[in-house]
């Protein structure tokens, strides 16, 4: 899911801190930092009932969990409080309780804990299954992530107990009156779909992702719910659905459609219940009191999320004299900068982010672009980009992001100028082409590497067929596979070329020169083309001219040795011509026999 749930603030000068506002909390857990203001026991309820829906989803799917990306909660005390970093409309404070924020800079959950509703919960822990799921080990199909994300949206804890999986009356209700789509549909759309918006969670696909993951997980049958995993595996790609299903359950998508509308029908929505060590789990926190810096750093980045980089610049640049060895700090500078079109000062902080092990992927994402020459106010790539580097950066990007096609479809677009592919680069192309089969610019990496390990025929049906493809998604790998076939047509006659000359075929190289002329050269290639044709021209006049001597035709061997003297450049071939014209006038006429 890429929506952006924005957070807008207010200006907020640097100032000190008042009695009141130096209570601020810093609890770190494993993948998320709190800083509340609210009292400690408040903010490590908060902290355990989050922490507990992470391990709860992690029973149900395998996470990346070096990959998953740190969440940042700002807790307020109350709506006035957080009043100034809510989102803008019409130019007021919108009126919402809380919101979690997901983009470049990283992820952000902002909530007042006076007035807290069931449904800001439900929009949190929504939006907390996509950033979980986004790190799975394979892809998540757009209707389990959806519904993944609305079952465990009901996410809940009482004392020592977590539960998930409470029924959803809306939805419910919605299926009843308007009735479900096939299974077939429900699994076909993607995103960009007109049955997909995730700025309105209120529509059939929504609420049938939901019925369908609820009835897989919890509808008490052991078969279903024990196939989870090999239905999901199963579905991946292209395959037939109903081809999918016999394997998996033993019958196709319409007799699931039955049983999924009998599901619904019934109403008995069971739920899991699970008991957890609260204390374990409290243990595992690290509490401490916040500075002021690292308040400051948590709402500039609210203030940055909610497109006000202007306000939250002068702050940051504070922040990160205050914070110097913190990579945190520079990359919401950084941040802020390009979002003001400051590339330069985007460049040095991303810089000193990365120095100092920034895990945060668009800061590598930027660097590989510059290293291409590459940034939004200049499209056009330099031609002297650094291929290398931006590869080294955009394979760090996706250790951060693993499913990030950017970086996917620029490492593969920039493959063909490395020399040597490091294994690295292969293995990184292999994953893109699994993540994303029908990426044309993937497959032309791939057929790059391809033909690095020789496979020459198999790789170019692959550029011949993308570089034929006449679609405007295709458009730049298109181009990038006609240029890749020119260019080795240009090396391969170039090899060919040396190779006639080293076996002397004077002749072959003239004929194969005037071929080569005849195509679309640079102006380098179609200079050393002329040049190589006029040596040959000279070289095959001298060659005849040598069988013409050694045959006692010496005049027309010295005529063919002068036509070829007034024709050579080169001052090597001419000496050679005029040891040969020597030669001729001192030697014997051969007797005639």
């Amino acid at each position: 899911m890429n929506r952006l749930l924005l957070i807008v603030g207010l200006v907020l000068a640097t100032r000190p801190l008042s009695a009141r506002e130096a209570k601020w909390t810093r609890l770190e857990a494993g993948n998320f930092t709190i800083i509340s203001a609210v009292s400690e026991e408040e903010t490590r309820g908060w902290a355990t009932e989050f922490e507990q829906f992470h391990r709860g989803l992690q029973r149900v799917l395998r996470i990346n969990e070096a990959a998953l990306q740190p969440v940042t909660v700002v807790l307020f005390k109350s709506q006035g409080d957080m009043r100034p970093y809510k989102p803008l409309e019409k130019g007021k404070p919108a009126e919402i309780d809380g919101m979690f924020f997901r983009g470049p800079l990283g992820n952000f959950i902002e909530a007042a804990v006076d007035s807290e509703d069931g449904e800001t919960r439900r929009l949190i822990f929504h939006e907390g299954v996509h950033w979980m799921t986004n790190v799975t080990d394979t892809p998540v199909p757009l209707w389990l992530d959806e519904g993944l994300a609305e079952v465990f949206s009901t996410f809940s804890i009482d004392k020592d107990l977590y539960n998930y999986g409470n029924v959803l009356a809306g939805h419910v209700l919605l299926l009843d009156r308007e009735g479900m789509m096939p299974l077939r549909k429900l699994l076909e759309i993607q995103r960009g779909s007109l049955l997909y918006n995730e700025g309105e969670r209120t529509s059939i696909f929504y609420a049938e992702s939901w019925a369908f993951v609820h009835y897989l997980l919890f509808s008490g049958k052991l078969e279903e719910r024990s196939k989870f995993n090999e239905l999901v595996r199963s579905l991946r790609g292209r395959s037939d659905p109903d081809t999918v299903f016999r394997k998996v359950f033993g019958f196709d998508c319409s007799e699931m459609d039955a049983r999924l509308k009998d599901y619904l029908r019934h109403g008995d929505y069971s739920i899991v219940r699970m008991k957890f060590d609260r204390s374990a789990v409290e243990r595992s926190f690290g509490v401490r009191r916040a500075t002021r810096a690292e308040v400051d750093l948590a709402q500039c980045s609210l203030l940055s999320a909610a497109k006000r980089p202007a306000d939250a610049l002068p702050r940051l640049r504070e922040v990160t004299r205050a914070m110097p060895d913190d990579p945190a700090a520079w990359v919401a500078q950084g941040f802020a900068a390009y979002q003001t079109e400051d590339y330069d000062e985007t460049d040095t902080c991303f810089r000193r982010a990365a120095a100092l092990g920034s895990r945060n992927y668009f800061v590598y994402s930027f660097l590989g672009d510059a290293a291409l020459g590459i940034h939004p106010g200049r499209i056009t790539p330099s031609m002297a980009g650094d291929a290398r580097l931006a590869l080294d950066y955009f394979e760090r990007e996706l250790e951060l992001s693993p499913r990030d096609q950017h970086a996917y479809d620029n490492l593969a677009g920039n493959v063909y100028n490395l020399d040597p592919i490091t294994p690295l680069d292969e293995r990184t192309l292999e994953n893109g082409a699994l993540l994303f089969p029908d990426d044309p610019m993937i497959r032309v990496g791939m057929a790059v590497a391809g033909l690095r390990q020789g496979h020459r025929d198999a790789a170019t049906g692959v550029l011949q067929g993308i570089a034929a493809d006449p679609a405007p998604s295709s458009r730049d790998a298109s181009g990038l596979a006609r240029f890749i076939l020119g260019d080795r047509a240009r090396i391969e006659s170039f090899e060919r070329m040396n190779d006639l000359w080293q076996r002397q075929d004077f002749d072959g190289v003239i004929s194969l020169a005037g071929e080569m002329l005849k195509t679309p050269l640079s102006g380098a290639d179609r200079e050393s083309v002329v040049r190589s044709l006029d040596r040959a021209r000279v070289a095959s006049k001298v060659d005849r001219a040598v069988h013409l001597c050694n045959s006692g035709r010496l005049a027309e061997a010295k005529a063919l040795l002068l036509e070829a003297d007034a024709a050579a450049t080169d001052a090597q071939m001419k000496a050679q011509i005029g040891v040969l014209l020597e030669r001729i006038a001192t030697a014997r006429p051969r007797p005639r026999e």
